[in-house]
């Protein structure tokens, strides 16, 4: 099977961006090796699917419409009533065990590994980075570890998250792949005042 080729394939070069300093505040990267699954069920079924995943993963709390559910380096996002997005590893073994297990549950799985390019921001300044174009608080004490949100970031629609990790904040952006290049070309011209670097593709 053909590997799949990166959204941004024309267009991420790595290296330093903009004012360089002694540290560089903002790291840009595209996240990589993802799977991005979709899960939808009947109206008042969402809970029973729910069930199933987090047997599967380990999750211990649903997400909710502002907070995701994460177990390792797993998240899930409710993006609609009935509806979840679960990101977790290509290779994770729960990935093919979905399906079989949701079949009995009223819901369908469906992989949109395809309809999303998932670029992270991480840094101290990634957050004011960010809000040169996404009208959401990201600061920690309004958006802290694990919080979700849909958005748009100059003019298009994302799924931002602020993921759950130690150090400098880092936000995942899923950004329909049609407009990835767009937005990354934005993310690194945005950058350029600030200073920072693009960091190789990280899993």
């Amino acid at each position: 099977m053909a590997d799949p080729q990166s959204a941004l394939a024309g267009c991420y070069h790595i290296g330093p961006i903009g004012v360089r300093g002694a540290r560089a505040p903002v790291t840009l990267c595209e996240r990589t090796g993802r799977s991005l699954l979709q899960v939808c069920s009947w109206p008042g079924e969402i809970d029973r699917a729910w069930e199933a995943v987090a047997a599967l993963t380990g999750m211990a709390q649903a997400p909710g419409t502002a907070r995701a559910a994460t177990a390792g380096d797993a998240s899930a996002f409710l993006v609609a009533p009935e509806r979840l997005w679960l990101s977790l590893s290509t290779h994770s073994p729960e990935r093919h065990a979905l399906t079989e297990r949701l079949s009995g549950c009223g819901a369908m799985v469906t992989d949109i590994d395809h309809a999303r390019t998932v670029l992270r921001t991480a840094g101290e300044r990634a957050g004011e980075l960010l809000n040169r174009g996404l009208p959401v608080d990201l600061d920690e004490r309004a958006f802290a570890p694990g919080t979700v949100a849909q958005s748009a970031l100059h003019q298009i629609h994302v799924l931002v998250h602020r993921a759950e990790r130690p150090g400098a904040p880092a936000f995942d952006l899923y950004v329909p792949r049609e407009y990835a290049a767009y937005c990354w070309e934005w993310l690194v011209w945005a950058s350029e005042s600030i200073g920072g670097t693009v960091a190789e593709p990280q899993p």
